[in-house]
């Protein structure tokens, strides 16, 4: 979870009581600004991300009517770095969504977001290549299989994750 964002200075030079809107934006330092609702304090705490985030801080004094005007303060930029333990995060172990005979379905979250590959072993033995986050295997047999990822290299980035039992 990020930090909570909060005010080095107090401001000054104003006459009147501060109001407060906090701002984000996902495209960069100076552009595209979008208001985050409720968001009206002197200080704000981020929610979990999934892509870097400018933060700025408007003020107006509350006799001033709109936001036209307002100071902003610096913006604070969030850089989101990618998980590096590669571990990855199965979405159904108990029970995988099957339809036999046609086999199950598991999802799989927590994949490197560039070229990765996937290694499974059980009755199904496979490589997968690709860029997607999740990814959905569909028609697995009945088995036991483990899944673990590595880079484009064939570098092993995740240890097995275990054992996934698939069983109709």
């Amino acid at each position: 979870k990020p930090a909570k964002i909060v005010s080095i200075d107090t401001a000054s030079g104003q006459t009147g009581i501060l109001e407060y809107k906090w701002q984000y934006s996902t495209t960069g330092l100076s552009s595209d600004y979008t208001d985050i609702p409720g968001a009206t304090g002197l200080e704000y705490q981020p929610p979990v991300l999934n892509q870097t985030t400018w933060y700025r801080r408007l003020a107006k004094v509350d006799c001033k009517e709109d936001w036209s005007g307002a100071a902003s303060s610096n913006a604070v930029k969030m850089t989101v770095v990618p998980n590096t333990d590669r571990y990855l995060v199965i979405e159904s172990l108990v029970q995988p969504t099957c339809n036999p005979p046609e086999g199950c379905t598991l999802t799989i979250r927590g994949l490197p977001m560039a070229n990765w590959t996937l290694e499974q072993t059980g009755p199904v033995n496979g490589t997968l290549t690709g860029m997607d986050n999740p990814l959905v295997l569909e028609d697995l047999p009945d088995g036991v299989y483990q899944f673990r990822t590595a880079d484009a290299n064939g570098c092993i980035e995740s240890p097995p994750f275990g054992v996934i039992v698939v069983t109709y």
